[in-house]
């Protein structure tokens, strides 16, 4: 298994980030990891000359810590791109964080998730656009889930959709 874990939750902050290959597929790229991610890789055992197959990330048991003095809610998006992947843009941001997410630059038809505790008290917004307005075709499709509640599962966003989570919003 290959671990990697960040106390506070934050990902790697300032200019920061992370990137996992495993037999020439990325298997994560970015800097938002939460409190991390844990992949179990088979390699087939000694002497073996099939590659192995590609793993499959899990989150790490160790759960994201709330924000001093207010409570948090998982927000969690997944979604797999389309044959049209740099159609694909999703930020997510509040005041006075700034930006949270600031995605782009997909590969196609791959799976994606991205993950972090909101505070409740403030507004976030999610933005998710798709450039040419046609969603994720062929097989591609986006969730969103907050908490434990499914906000959105579907492939036809058309361009887009904002969502806001938060207690003043």
């Amino acid at each position: 298994a290959l671990r990697f874990e960040d106390a506070y939750g934050d990902g790697l902050l300032n200019d920061g980030y992370l990137k996992v290959t495993w037999n020439n597929e990325v298997l994560y790229n970015g800097w938002d990891f939460g409190s991390g991610y844990e992949w179990t890789l088979d390699t087939g055992g000694c002497g073996n000359s099939d590659p192995a197959p590609a793993p499959t990330p899990v989150a790490s048991p160790t759960p994201a810590p709330q924000p001093v003095g207010s409570d948090c809610t998982t927000l969690t998006v997944e979604f797999r791109t389309d044959d049209y992947p740099e159609e694909t843009l999703i930020s997510l941001y509040n005041n006075p964080d700034g930006i949270i997410w600031d995605e782009a630059g997909f590969q196609t038809n791959k799976d994606y998730t991205l993950s972090t505790c909101l505070r409740n008290d403030i507004c976030s917004t999610l933005d998710v656009t798709d450039t040419f307005g046609d969603g994720f075709l062929n097989q591609g499709y986006i969730s969103v889930t907050y908490g434990n509640t499914v906000l959105y599962d579907d492939w036809d966003i058309g361009f887009g959709f904002y969502m806001y989570f938060g207690d003043t919003c």
